[in-house]
């Protein structure tokens, strides 16, 4: 039969271990968060980057060239395009564009 002693440190042998397998699943859930939090920073960058790029294409060809072809309707709407790229751009990172 076991002693309240034996009972009392077994109980709280068993509490520690619950307690690290509890910080340890803690522990896991905050890296893969924060990976994940990396991973969606980086895709934001590339398309961030291919947004601003498409951006500076419509300013420095595409608008013009529709211009430049008599075709005001289009380079009306690819300046709208633009402006909404760039709007994006800013209000989710700060200003970039």
């Amino acid at each position: 039969m076991k002693t309240a002693e034996q009972i009392a440190e077994q109980t709280l042998d068993h509490w520690l271990t619950n307690l690290a397998d509890t910080r340890s699943v803690t522990q896991i859930i905050a890296q893969a968060i924060e990976a994940d939090r990396a991973q969606r920073a980086a895709d934001l960058q590339v398309l961030a980057n291919a947004a601003s790029h498409w951006a500076t294409e419509l300013t420095e060809y595409v608008i013009d060239g529709s211009r430049e072809a008599g075709d005001a309707e289009s380079a009306e709407a690819q300046e709208v395009e633009r402006d909404a790229i760039q709007a994006v751009l800013g209000r989710y990172l700060g200003g970039v564009a």
